[in-house]
């Protein structure tokens, strides 16, 4: 069949002689996508009367697998036939024997133009020549092939990545739309939330784009791509852990939930609180304590563990007896109340206490009872012998004494203080009772 159609081309073709035709690859060089169908075209330049054509290509298979060949639009631009030779292609990276006539018409085209498009797809990555071989171009008497401007005819393709990150979009380079084919994430209709304080969690605002925003993250990169009620401090967001700091720290909508202090009123200031009076806080205000079992928050002396003296008379000297409780016991003080805690020997009768005086007055240094509570009673303590018949204060009681009372005997004695001091048993009058008195008790 080659030979037949060789023969015809050689009846009905006539060789000429032009210098300057050309025959190129267009493009002469390309990178292309792996996996991606491209075109290769060649075509001549200064020819005339071109009737028919043939070459021989090669190109490294283990990088591109060959589709296909049709003669271009420049052999038939004058709408006539085309009949074409399809290539030997069995041995691998070989087209053989490609040829292109015109049938039906006498004449060839003249000019520029594309005779053959040729289709690969890109197999691995890697770089493949194409170099073109063994051609030739024929006028319409085909006498003689026409001088091609050229020795071997080479043509360059780069079989590149498109997709090397994998996200299924092609890069820029290979005509597609992804806008950083080294990051995955970076897409056409990514949607970016923004994270800001970069806590990993987001505040609900988006942009759907394919570089990432500053500040901005997929959902895959986030916690939560919602829910941060504070994009500016990565320590609050809706994992925190509440702190008593007056901040809503995990985004619930409260503030210091569950975690606040719950202190009581100190009205009083004893350190011990008032059950009923408290407050919810994170450190202790002024006027509260952490203590609640005081029984009464207006009274200071009342408070858990106070200690109670007996002072029954209230004369301010306790008995010894004491009682501890909070709730003042009736008839009880704490020592700062008192003169002394114990040694009232009487706390039925508030004019005996251990700062009574014992020889107050005659009665008191003859009423039998121990009035300072000492143990010594009336006359077995000097100071009532002394404070009772000492009449002229001398330190004694001798017949100075007497004397003294002598001058008075029979003297009613309801005025001056030194009368009555002369009456020594204070009946109103100085007689010889008096007298008797003051002898029996020398000293």
């Amino acid at each position: 069949m080659r030979r037949i159609l060789f023969a015809v081309l050689f009846v009905f073709l006539i060789g000429f002689t032009s210098a300057a035709v050309n025959l190129s690859f267009s493009p002469s060089s390309q990178q292309v996508g792996n996996g991606t169908n491209f075109g290769v075209n060649v075509s001549v330049s200064n020819v005339t009367d071109l009737y028919s054509f043939q070459f021989d290509l090669t190109y490294n298979s283990s990088v591109l697998q060959y589709i296909g060949i049709s003669s271009g639009p420049f052999l038939n631009s004058d709408g006539a036939s085309i009949f074409q030779v399809p290539p030997n292609s069995s041995s691998p990276g070989v087209l053989r024997n490609y040829a292109a006539t015109r049938i039906g018409v006498t004449n060839g085209v003249s000019g520029n133009g594309v005779i053959a498009q040729l289709i690969f797809r890109g197999l691995n990555f890697g770089n493949s020549n194409f170099v073109l071989s063994n051609d030739s171009l024929y006028d319409s008497n085909s006498t003689n092939p026409q001088l091609i401007v050229h020795n071997t005819l080479i043509g360059n393709v780069t079989i590149i990545n498109c997709d090397v990150d994998g996200d299924t979009f092609l890069s820029l380079t290979c005509g597609g739309t992804d806008c950083n084919d080294n990051n995955i994430l970076e897409k056409p209709g990514q949607t970016w939330w923004n994270d800001f304080d970069r806590d990993r969690y987001g505040n609900g605002t988006n942009s759907v784009q394919c570089l990432r925003p500053l500040s901005y993250n997929v959902s895959t990169e986030l916690i939560a791509t919602t829910g941060d009620c504070n994009n500016n401090n990565a320590a609050i967001n809706p994992g925190a852990t509440e702190i008593c700091d007056g901040i809503d720290n995990n985004c619930v909508g409260g503030v210091d939930e569950g975690v606040t202090i719950t202190y009581y009123r100190d009205l009083d200031v004893d350190t011990f609180g008032n059950l009923t009076n408290t407050i919810q806080a994170c450190s202790l205000p002024g006027g509260y304590t952490l203590n609640n079992t005081d029984c009464n928050d207006n009274n200071i002396l009342e408070k858990p563990g106070q200690t109670w003296w007996n002072d029954f008379d209230r004369d301010r000297y306790g008995n010894g007896t004491n009682s501890v409780q909070c709730l003042r016991p009736l008839s009880y003080n704490v020592s700062t109340e008192l003169i002394a805690t114990t040694g009232d020997c009487n706390n039925n009768n508030a004019a005996i206490n251990p700062g009574a005086a014992e020889n107050a007055s005659f009665l008191t240094c003859t009423d039998g009872l121990d009035n300072n509570c000492n143990v010594l009673v009336d006359m077995a303590e000097s100071s009532c012998i002394l404070s009772t018949y000492d009449i002229n204060n001398d330190g004694f009681v001798n017949v100075g004494d007497l004397s003294a009372a002598a001058l008075s005997f029979g003297s009613s004695c309801t005025g001056p203080s030194w009368c009555t001091r002369r009456d020594v048993n204070q009946n109103g009058a100085v007689n010889i009772q008096d007298l008797s008195l003051v002898g029996l008790h020398f000293y």
